[in-house]
């Protein structure tokens, strides 16, 4: 490689190393890499040189250099050809009418020739893999769905990960006539259930027992040794879909907050009072066997049918239940129980904290329950007509809440009950006792045993079987609710007097702010009653920048306004002064005799105003001479000045000499 003098002293780094031998080239480092120049001794025989040079690299170095090769390179902005090639690559290559784009390369040996092959399903395990295969399901529903209408929305209203409940490849049924159209081997064998006996069959976690058409639960308990580990994986394998078992789960996710609690390792055990507690758990687990929950909900020749929801809460978390009632043609009353959804209270940063109070817990509950039916209405509204949809609660204060203008409440308050009305907004809330709550089993947990021997979760209270006239539960318009200022997290507004002065200078009014951001808030809020006193539109919350700046703009109008006129006089009193004092006074300054009596000529030191008529009024320059210029006839005609801008020189018919005695 040959550079250049003119580029040599740009390749040598800001530390040059040289090694020199005698009779020998030089050796410099360079950022191209080590360059040897240099003239040969004569003297020597040998023709060819060899230069041996060993570089130790520092640690600094090999981890600086790590350091380079491990970090992602950032990407360089496209330039101008790049965007043109790609809006060309958009106009001129059209997309393949498949819509196939996932190719693979592959060959079986090295030896072989490469070749393309095209997917024709969907990759397991790529990132797009969950996403496509639900649009195809929706695609297809949507494509060929209305040419099976028993089939219509199956496909996007059965559907739960990669199962679809409504046909399988293999059969099973609760009625025999069915199953004897079906041939033997696409029935559900004994191979295929894992069950608690022979005639359930577990479908998305559940077990199916085919002869009463029930949902049903199976557990295996293992007893190893507890700590934090076993208790987490037990528990992980109670699969509820559903919600059935939502007061056991419950009951054992405050177990999983205590070991967090008692901050113990995956394998540490726990205290003594929670391994008894778990031990009695455990020993209860076998008793789940005996939940039944029917599978089917006939919803045809139905005179009415309502969605209801309960939302209870207590320290330790709150719940939901949601129950649907249908009422048939002979007027029998059933109640089928559809979801339960639970949540663990999260745990208080200190002790002082008051954050997790028992109504905002209670108004979470009921934020939980106004998701769970605006879902459950979205999915069922397909299959039968919901006439109506209430929930209860029984928090008082909850109810108050739902009633009260947002304004007069807490921002954590606010923003849920805002949620709350826009979800279910046709909701009809009532209050209910807490013995008849269903979702208070689930909100305070409780074990196998105590879920089974009750009936209130699973089948709701008693009083949703009996006419709506015989109901206990009060509505929001007979209930008798707490007055507005006795609730919690309510804005606490101080009472103020209104004083009506007349000011007699408006300016004094704007001198009393003592900064101009405190002048805009005040004077917004005043803007903003004025407009509500006009029953013009206003808007609430804190001062928007709009605002500020609006009421700014009037500020400095008004300011402008009320000292226009007397600038103007003033600025008419400068102008006046001025033109009489350059125009009459100066002149009386500067009378010059006739030619034929000589006049006394500028001396140096004397102040002159330099006459400039192409300067603004009252900004005619005063200096004082430095040196005058005599010329033939010792007539001075031409001065050096010194002024505040500098050095001039000026004829003496554009200076007046001033008078200073």
């Amino acid at each position: 490689m040959l550079i250049g003098n003119d580029l040599y002293p740009l390749v040598l780094p800001t530390k040059t190393d040289v090694i020199h031998s005698p009779g020998l080239p030089s050796a410099m480092s360079t950022t191209l890499g080590w360059v040897i120049g240099g003239a040969l001794n004569k003297s020597t025989m040998s023709p060819v040189v060899s230069l041996s040079i060993t570089e130790s690299p520092s640690i600094e170095g090999l981890l600086q250099q790590f350091w380079k090769v491990e970090q992602p390179p950032i990407p360089d902005l496209p330039t101008t050809e790049d965007e043109l090639v790609e809006e060309w690559f958009r106009k001129t290559v059209n997309r393949d009418s498949t819509g196939r784009f996932c190719h693979i390369l592959w060959r079986n040996s090295p030896d072989e020739e490469v070749q393309e092959f095209q997917l024709c399903t969907v990759t397991y395990g790529m990132s797009s893999a969950p996403f496509l295969a639900m649009r195809c399901l929706h695609q297809l529903n949507e494509e060929d769905g209305p040419s099976y209408p028993l089939a219509f929305n199956i496909l996007t209203t059965s559907t739960y990960v990669d199962d679809i409940v409504a046909g399988a490849n293999t059969w099973a049924s609760n009625c025999t006539e069915v199953l004897e159209n079906i041939d033997v081997e696409d029935r559900a064998l004994d191979s295929i259930i894992e069950a608690k006996d022979v005639n359930s069959v577990k479908v998305l976690g559940l077990h199916w027992d085919t002869n009463v058409d029930a949902f049903g639960y199976h557990t295996s308990p293992e007893n190893p040794v507890v700590t934090k580990r076993s208790i987490l994986s037990t528990i992980a394998r109670l699969y509820d879909p559903i919600g059935v078992l939502g007061p056991t789960i419950f009951w054992a996710k405050c177990v999983i907050q205590e070991l967090w609690i008692q901050k113990l390792n995956w394998d540490e055990p726990p205290s003594m009072s929670v391994i008894d507690k778990w031990k009695m758990f455990i020993n209860d687990l076998p008793l789940l066997s005996d939940l039944s929950l029917p599978r089917h909900i006939d919803v045809r020749q139905v005179k009415s049918v309502q969605l209801l929801g309960f939302a209870d809460a207590s320290q330790k978390g709150y719940a939901t239940v949601v129950h649907i009632r249908i009422v048939d043609a002979q007027e029998v009353v059933r109640i089928h129980f559809i979801t339960c959804k639970s949540k663990v209270a999260p745990l208080k940063s200190s002790d002082a904290d008051n954050t997790l109070t028992i109504p905002r817990l209670e108004l979470c509950a009921a934020l939980l329950l106004s998701q769970l039916l605006s879902h459950q209405l979205e999915v069922l509204q397909h299959v039968v007509n919901i006439e109506r949809v209430r929930a209860w609660t029984d928090s008082t204060i909850v109810l108050a809440w739902l009633t009260t203008e947002q304004k007069k409440l807490k921002i954590f308050v606010t923003n849920r009950v805002a949620k709350i009305r826009s979800l279910i907004p046709m909701c009809e809330w009532a209050h209910v006792t807490s013995g008849d709550n269903p979702a208070d089993p689930a909100s305070r947990g409780t074990l196998p045993k105590e879920l089974i021997s009750q009936s209130l979760h699973i089948h709701g209270p008693y009083f949703l079987h009996l006419p709506e006239h015989q109901w206990p539960v009060i509505s929001l318009s007979k209930l008798k609710l707490p007055a507005t200022d006795q609730l919690p997290e309510v804005k606490k507004f101080s009472e103020c007097t209104l004083h009506v002065h007349q000011v007699q200078n408006p300016e004094d009014m704007l001198k009393r702010f003592s900064s101009l951001t405190k002048m805009q808030r005040v004077l917004s809020h005043c803007y903003r009653f004025i407009q509500k006193t006009h029953r013009k539109f206003t808007t609430d919350g804190p001062i928007s920048c709009h605002e500020a700046e609006n009421i700014l703009n009037k500020c400095v109008q008004f300011t402008q306004n009320s000292h226009w006129p007397q600038w103007q006089l003033i600025k008419q009193a400068q102008q006046s002064f001025w033109k009489r004092w350059s125009q009459e006074y100066l002149q009386t300054l500067e009378t010059r005799q006739k030619w034929t009596s000589p006049s006394p000529s500028l001396a140096v030191g004397d102040l002159v105003v330099i006459n400039s008529p192409n300067r603004p009024s009252m900004s005619w320059q005063l200096g004082r001479i430095l040196q005058t210029h005599p010329s033939a006839d010792d007539v001075v005609r031409v001065v050096t000045v010194r002024t505040g801008d500098g050095i001039l020189k000026r004829p003496v018919v554009k200076l007046v000499k001033l008078p200073i005695s």
